[in-house]
């Protein structure tokens, strides 16, 4: 039971990521889906994408191994050439801040109001960023220092 990753069905891996998890569909730059036993289990979405900067949301629970976190990587640096990348996660429940900074992520501040109207723990998204030398470590690449 081996995950992959599906490349360029750019609109039908957003088109599922946003029907299975009752998103309203926003414009996607980049879509790569998350492939197990020849179904479609995960999305991973870039967006907001600005030549430098790119907002990266993934959907799909238990979806994320260690494999495709290194090919994700490897995408934002090489393909799409990122010098950061985005995430917004919800404040509650707490998990998931505390994995951000195991994928080399820095927290940059919240956004009150982001997952709705009350400005609540609930509704607050937490903005985090990895910049190129989190995204080599994440793609398994060794970083050369200039002696």
């Amino acid at each position: 039971m081996r995950k992959g990753l599906l490349i360029g069905s750019d609109k039908e891996v957003a088109a599922w990521a946003f029907k299975n998890h009752n998103r309203v569909p926003i414009h996607v730059d980049k879509a790569f889906g998350i492939i197990e036993d020849g179904k479609l289990v995960g999305a991973a979405l870039f967006s907001c994408y600005n030549m430098v900067n790119a907002e990266f949301s993934f959907y799909g629970k238990g979806a994320l191994t260690r494999g495709i976190i290194r090919e994700l990587a490897k995408i934002a640096l090489y393909e799409l050439h990122l010098a950061r990348c985005t995430v917004i996660v919800p404040k509650r429940p707490t998990f998931l801040l505390r994995k951000m900074a195991k994928y080399h992520f820095r927290f940059e501040g919240i956004q009150r109001r982001y997952y709705g109207p009350t400005d609540s723990s609930r509704h607050t998204g937490c903005r985090f960023v990895v910049f190129n030398d989190g995204m080599l470590k994440l793609a398994g690449e060794t970083v050369k220092k200039a002696a």
